[in-house]
């Protein structure tokens, strides 16, 4: 019988551009990237403000701190190098949790804004309780 049994956990990130911390962008383009871009990708992102108009008044600027800027042609890519930092750690730390396919284990799935995880069935538990702390 060659049944395997586990679980599937889909993370979907909600509002995927606007819920990156622009530390957390930055730290990846720095592991990732390289060095030539780090500089211009930390001014495209920091002191950033946006304000609110309506009829009567314009807001008081808002300091950005997560997002990119709506229709910013670097948003995706930054977006995808953090996904990718992420997605790195997570193999180097829990690859033994992914399901035996043959003489490997698969453990992880990427595409677009959702990362899947596949857990046997006897380390599951275990992998739940360490990503929920």
């Amino acid at each position: 019988e060659n049944k395997k049994y586990g679980t599937i956990i889909s993370v979907d990130f909600h509002k995927a551009f606007d819920s990156i911390k622009h530390s957390h962008i930055l730290r990846a383009v720095k592991n990732i990237l390289p060095k030539c871009f780090f500089n211009p990708i930390r001014a495209l992102l920091y002191n950033g403000s946006s304000t609110v108009v309506n009829d009567i008044c314009v807001s008081e600027p808002i300091l950005l701190e997560k997002s990119c800027r709506q229709r910013c042609p670097a948003a995706p890519l930054l977006f995808i190098a953090a996904i990718e930092e992420l997605c790195v750690s997570l193999l180097n730390r829990y690859r033994g949790f992914g399901i035996s396919l043959g003489n490997s284990k698969h453990f992880l799935d990427t595409y677009a804004d959702h990362v899947t995880l596949f857990v046997e069935a006897n380390t599951e538990s275990q992998l739940v309780r360490i990503l929920l702390t």
